[in-house]
């Protein structure tokens, strides 16, 4: 079904659709939410036990608030997300498209499903927001937390120049590549010689000490 909600007639329908509603979930700008009377606090006097889930670029507060948002720049360049990828010298890389999208409707999901529970628990419905930088910054937290340890940005980690070489992704001969998963070097060494057929540097000197 589609509504106009630009005239009465279009607002009486959904508003009559509220009514018996469990959730409303948009990612239109808030002001024009506002404009078009299908904000918050206009639908939820008509359903309180609404939950009313809401999706932006920067969140509805502070003074990024009314500016839209989209994957590339809100996730991945203000997030930070793109700032880790690649080599060092390497510019920022071209980004997968819709993956902060997807990671932020998860998010948004998720809000949606407390809020339903807790509204079993009061009766009450409620506001949920979600926004694409929240959730890069969620996903960026380990590396956030480390800058603010160390008091300065943390530089990218160089498949080149790895303190573990079991930990890395490699081009194999034909072309395709293969990643190594083995974060505890010294455990997994021993096996990872005997599988590929180079026993004999197990116990090289050159290869002592890995992180």
């Amino acid at each position: 079904m589609a509504l106009d909600l630009r005239t009465e007639k279009g607002k009486e329908i959904l508003y009559k659709l509220i009514e018996g509603a469990d959730v409303f979930v948009s990612n239109i700008q808030s002001a024009a939410l506002n404009k078009l009377r299908v904000d918050y606090k206009t639908l939820s006097e008509i359903n309180p036990k609404l939950i009313y889930a809401h999706g932006t670029g920067y969140g509805n507060k502070g003074p990024e608030a009314t500016r839209a948002g989209y994957d590339y720049a809100a996730f991945w360049a203000r997030g930070g997300i793109m700032a880790q990828i690649g080599e060092p010298d390497s510019p920022p890389p071209m980004c997968l498209p819709g993956f902060g999208d997807s990671a932020s409707a998860i998010s948004l999901a998720a809000g949606i499903v407390l809020a339903l529970f807790a509204r079993e628990k009061t009766g009450v419905g409620q506001e949920v927001n979600v926004a694409l930088l929240g959730t890069a910054l969620w996903c960026n937290g380990l590396t956030i937390s480390g800058a603010a340890v160390v008091e300065d940005a943390l530089p990218k980690l160089s498949r080149k120049e790895t303190p573990n070489p079991i930990y890395n992704s490699y081009e194999c001969q034909g072309g395709k590549w293969v990643m190594l998963v083995c974060l505890q070097s010294d455990r997994y060494w021993p096996n990872f010689c005997k599988v590929m057929g180079i026993e004999k540097l197990e116990k090289d000197p050159r290869f002592e000490n890995w992180y």
